[in-house]
Order: C-alpha cells, then sequence, then structure tokens
C-alpha cells in the first residue's frame, strides 16, 4: 500500500477524555471514549451532500464514525468490536494441518470427544496488571454427524445449525468485576462437520449496556438500508449485519 493511500484510509482512532483510564485495546474504560475519523481526503458524499444531492453511502469502509450526509450513512468494516479492534473474527477447526496465518481473526485449535468439542470464545482484555489476559466464555459445540448438524451453547443459550448456515445472534457477557461487565452479540458458520470440524465465528458486535431490545423504527430503518442494497453487492460475510 502506498503511502498516499495510507493517508486515504487512516482508520478512526480512539480518543480517552480528560481523567480516564485505559485497560489497553480492551472495551473496559472508567469513563466513555469516542472515536475520531483520521481521513484525509475528501470523500465524494461530502461534495454531493454539499450540494444537497440525496446521498446514500452503505457499509463503506473506512465510514465510523458515521458522518453527516444529505442522506443516510451506515458505516462498514472499520466498525470497532468490543475487543477493540477493527473486526477480530474467530475460527475454531479440528484441522491439525491448519497453518495458514489467519488476517485480522484468531484461529482456535479444538479437539472432539464423543461427538462434543469444549472451547472458549475470547473477549476483552481484564484489565488488571502488566500482563493482561483476555477474558473468556466457555462455548461447547455439541456435533450431531448424522445430519451434518452443530448445536452451539454458550450463557445458557442453545442453538442448532445445519451445514453452511449461519446461528443465530447470541447475546453474552464478559464480567471483568462485580460492578463491571461488558455486553456484545455474536453468531456462529457451521462451515463443516467432517472430515474436519471447522467454524467460524463472528466478531464480538459491542451492546451498550442495559439497552433494550431495537425499536420497530430503528429496524426498519436497517431493513430499508439494506434493501437498497442490490443483492449480488451485498457482503457473503454476515459478522455486522
Amino acid at each position: 500500500m502506498t503511502e498516499a493511500l495510507r493517508e486515504i484510509c487512516r482508520p478512526q482512532r480512539r480518543v480517552f477524555p480528560p481523567g480516564s483510564r485505559s485497560y489497553g485495546p480492551s472495551a473496559f474504560t472508567s469513563r466513555a471514549i469516542s472515536y475520531e475519523a483520521q481521513r484525509k481526503s475528501v470523500p465524494f458524499w461530502s461534495l454531493t451532500s454539499a450540494q444537497d444531492v440525496p446521498t446514500t453511502v452503505i457499509r463503506c469502509p473506512i465510514t465510523f464514525p458515521p458522518e453527516e450526509v444529505h442522506g443516510r450513512m451506515l458505516s462498514g468494516m472499520g466498525v470497532p468490536d468490543l475487543r477493540g479492534s477493527q473486526g477480530t473474527f474467530f475460527y475454531w477447526t479440528t484441522d491439525p494441518l491448519t497453518k495458514k496465518k489467519a488476517t485480522g481473526g484468531k484461529v482456535i485449535p479444538v479437539s472432539q470427544k464423543d461427538n462434543r468439542i469444549e472451547t472458549k470464545i475470547f473477549g476483552p482484555s481484564d484489565g488488571s496488571g502488566e500482563v493482561q489476559k483476555d477474558l473468556s466464555l466457555p462455548l461447547v459445540i455439541t456435533i450431531q454427524p448424522e445430519d451434518n448438524s452443530a448445536t452451539f451453547t454458550l450463557q445458557d443459550q442453545s442453538y442448532t445449525v445445519k451445514e453452511k448456515e449461519w446461528s443465530p445472534w447470541f447475546r453474552v457477557t464478559f464480567k471483568r468485576s462485580f460492578f463491571s461487565s461488558v455486553s456484545a452479540i455474536c453468531r456462529f458458520y457451521l462451515k463443516s462437520v467432517s472430515p474436519e470440524v471447522a467454524v467460524y465465528g463472528s466478531p464480538l458486535n459491542k451492546v451498550c449496556y442495559g439497552s433494550k431490545p431495537a425499536k420497530p423504527r430503528d429496524v426498519n430503518l436497517a431493513s430499508t438500508l439494506i434493501g437498497n442494497v442490490p443483492r449480488r453487492m451485498r457482503s457473503a460475510s454476515a459478522g455486522y449485519i
């Protein structure tokens, strides 16, 4: 990537308020943080909006935080996840030959016994001590080889998924202390059951503490935005939407 392109495609940076305490690349802070866009170029939607041209920008990379436009904007790749990264996915597999380096993801080798896999999903750092550790939650994957499916169990939630299908959304909560916790949503894609088990996990998308289910208006707005995109242009990865 050239230096000029790096300047154009710079992701946002986190801004901590005065007096706040950061716990590294983690969702835990003593006060709320904000984000600042670092893009140096002038995007086309700024030009069209300045001329009052109706503008819709959907899932374009490096558009977080979303900007005011003469229309609507839905941020795409680059929205921070619960771990404070640009979207860390997970990949669990029993394949011992998986040695490819995952870009932006976390490969977790697993083994199964009696069609049962006991593993973990990793959240933000615990924020304690000089050497910080990732918080984690137990994840159980029960394989049903007779019908090429698997059941995912995570924090008292269980869903059975067929091979090549996505699970529903799981809502999970990581606790750092009795008074400090953070929630997220995630889901799983059962890539294969045999000869090796392979499961893709979406990034942990943050949910504000105490948040309530989305209002019908919000759901309708998101559906309308996605509905405006031709099917052939929609992302194959459903990690965010």
